[in-house]
């Protein structure tokens, strides 16, 4: 590694001399140009920024820093009310965020998921697969997809879940990354799978009993015969 020279010790009085030059020659121009110039070029066309424009750039870059950091604080924490489970992807359908009610779920951080797929999180081979091509579908067609399907996490407890994948473009109109939202259907799916199993009780019951099944219109009161056994 090159490491670069150290200035002879006898030339601090015409570095101290020199500094004291360039200040004085910048507060000229400003004097001379009311503060209109920001910056000056040498013969050779390289731009230097004088120091009011230097400290003016420090500042709205530190205003800007603050504010995309208060952006992010407040949409991390309003996705992290969420109930449902919100995610993103990027291309390579590698996790970028997932909010923590998801992380719940999985009884895992942030730091643990991020630039993981699903293979890599311990989803089933096959599950991993299709929602892998699920959200290819999203980047190369640029349309929606909702789907469900059921989930066992990796403390044993299984869900039923709809999920919605969601392209956001970039400027040139590409898809940039995926937002993925998640609702846990679990309670729905339990109660129509009783009801369809009700209904099946009640053929057979109504079959051992000869009985028959009708469906009465109570708007023009009429009645019509779904099934009669005999």
């Amino acid at each position: 590694m090159n490491e670069r020279p150290f200035p002879p010790a006898d030339s601090s009085e015409e570095i101290s001399a020199l500094i004291k030059t360039l200040l004085a020659a910048e507060q000229r121009l400003v004097e001379l140009t009311a503060g209109e110039v920001d910056s000056i070029a040498d013969s050779k066309g390289r731009t230097f920024l004088l120091r009011r424009a230097q400290e003016e750039l420090r500042h709205n870059e530190a205003v800007q820093q603050a504010a995309t950091a208060r952006r992010e604080r407040m949409l991390s924490t309003a996705l992290s009310a969420m109930s449902d489970f919100a995610q993103i992807y990027d291309r390579e359908c590698r996790i970028l965020f997932v909010n923590q009610p998801l992380l719940n779920l999985w009884g895992l951080t942030l730091e643990a998921v991020l630039g993981k797929n699903f293979s890599e999180l311990g989803y089933p081979p096959e599950l991993a697969g299709r929602l892998h091509r699920q959200l290819r579908a999203v980047f190369e067609t640029g349309q929606s997809l909702t789907a469900e399907t059921s989930y066992t996490n990796p403390a044993g407890q299984m869900g039923y879940y709809e999920y919605i994948f969601s392209p956001a473009l970039a400027a040139d109109g590409t898809v940039d990354f995926v937002v993925g939202s998640t609702r846990d259907i679990s309670e729905r799916k339990r109660a129509e799978e009783a009801l369809r199993d009700g209904g099946h009780r009640l053929e057979l019951a109504a079959k051992s009993a000869d009985l028959g099944i009708w469906d009465m219109n109570l708007v023009n009161d009429t009645t019509i015969t779904l099934r009669v056994e005999s």
